[in-house]
């Protein structure tokens, strides 16, 4: 098993990182769909994960 994060910065930074990828990965997967239903539904998760990168880089700043 890993060991956790060693303080709070750390795990936000991470947080930022895998968000960002998710974006990236949601965004490719966006591009090639052609069903409106799913295309709907990635754009809101693409939106959904913006969010959470967006908050936690506002957390991070709020520690300096």
């Amino acid at each position: 098993m890993e060991e956790g994060f060693k303080n709070i910065r750390a795990a936000l930074e991470y947080a930022v990182k895998s968000e960002k990828l998710i974006v990236k990965v949601y965004t490719k997967a966006y591009s090639g769909i052609t069903n409106n239903d799913a295309e709907e539904v990635i754009g809101d998760l693409i939106e959904e994960e913006r969010s959470h990168t967006d908050y936690s880089q506002m957390l991070a700043r709020e520690l300096d």
